[in-house]
This record gives structure tokens, C-alpha cells and sequence, in this order.
């Protein structure tokens, strides 16, 4: 099987992404109710609108007018460790459909049987700062996380690990060469045309 053009490899790996986009689309929607779920009914618990009992049957539980969900366990998280976990999922995603709409539009390119197209490369130095960016703000995260367990105590049940992933800052760096190898292919290929 051939590696670009139609009924290529690099179709299939672009009707894939046809689809993780989908998917990734309805965990942003997931995400984002999560979220707005959970500000109005924190806003709520807070000022004493839902009394601590309204959800005793479950394992999501208002007591002090804050919410927290309990685990089997007997755990319980609270906000100091929702609402990092929600700036997280929303970083997450908001990363992924970035990248995967940038490799939407280089597998299209790759489909068209074009692989030096001069937007490829941009396409990959898009991905590359927008990952260096997601690092960044998970990083920032982190630092709330840390900054909420000062100030707030840890939660029971909390672990807390930090932990720099030096596999994203490799993936990084070579999608960094990869995109000066697309941007000198881009132009080798234009003189090419100009030659001919």
C-alpha cells in the first residue's frame, strides 16, 4: 500500500482523524457541561440554596456548602482537587483539537498526494507551539494545584506528585525538526517547479 495519495495510507490515518475530531468535539461539549455544572451548582451549595442533604443517595455530596464526590472507598475529592482537574480536561482538549485540526489539514495535503505543500509546515510549527503551550499551562496548573494545597491544606486521599514529562519535550523537538525539514522540502520543491 502506497504512503500518499488516494486509497493511501495517509487517507486512512486522515479518516481517523475525521473521527477523533468527532469524538474530541463531544468530550469539549463534556468538558464544558462539566464545568458549568459544576460553577452553578457550587454557586448554589455556596449560598445555601441546595441544603448539604440534596444528593445523599449518590456518590456527588453537598456538606458545608461546598460539593464533593465520594468514592467507594470513602474518599472524597472537593474543589481543591475538581476544579484543577477540570482546568486540566479543559486544556487537554482544547490542545487536542488544535493539533488534530492542524493534522487534519496536513493529512489532507499528504491525500492530495502533496507532501511539501508550504503550509505544511506551518501546520507543524502550529503543533509544535501548541503543544510547547499545553505543557506550559499544565505546568501553570500544577503550580494552582500547588498553590490551593498550601493555602486550602491537602484533601483526604490526595496524593500529591509532581512529575516533568520529558517524552512531550522530545515529541516536541523532533516535530520542531520535522517542520524545518517540511519548510526547506517546501522550498527545495518551489525551485524544483521554477527549473522546470
Amino acid at each position: 500500500m502506497k504512503a500518499l495519495g488516494k486509497g493511501s495510507i495517509a487517507s486512512i490515518v486522515k479518516i481517523g482523524l475525521d473521527v477523533l475530531w468527532i469524538i474530541l468535539w463531544i468530550a469539549a461539549f463534556a468538558v464544558g457541561a462539566a464545568a458549568l455544572t459544576y460553577m452553578i451548582v457550587s454557586a448554589m451549595a455556596a449560598a445555601g440554596i441546595l441544603p448539604d442533604a440534596v444528593f445523599e443517595e449518590g456518590q456527588i455530596k453537598v456538606a458545608d456548602g461546598q460539593i464533593q464526590i465520594v468514592s467507594d472507598e470513602g474518599g472524597a475529592m472537593d474543589w481543591r482537587v475538581l476544579v484543577p482537574a477540570l482546568l486540566v480536561g479543559c486544556v487537554a482538549v482544547a490542545g487536542s483539537l488544535a493539533v488534530v485540526w492542524r493534522l487534519k489539514r496536513l493529512f489532507c495535503s499528504f491525500t492530495a498526494g502533496e507532501p511539501f505543500a508550504p503550509e505544511n509546515a506551518r501546520h507543524l510549527r502550529a503543533i509544535w507551539i501548541i503543544l510547547v503551550a499545553v505543557e506550559i499551562a499544565r505546568y501553570a496548573t500544577m503550580l494552582l494545584f500547588g498553590i490551593i494545597i498550601v493555602a486550602a491544606g491537602v484533601p483526604e486521599g490526595v496524593d500529591l506528585e509532581v512529575n516533568i514529562d520529558l517524552s512531550a519535550w522530545f515529541l516536541i523537538l523532533v516535530i520542531i525538526v520535522l517542520a524545518e525539514v517540511f519548510r526547506e522540502g517546501a522550498r527545495l520543491h518551489e525551485e524544483q517547479k521554477l527549473t522546470i
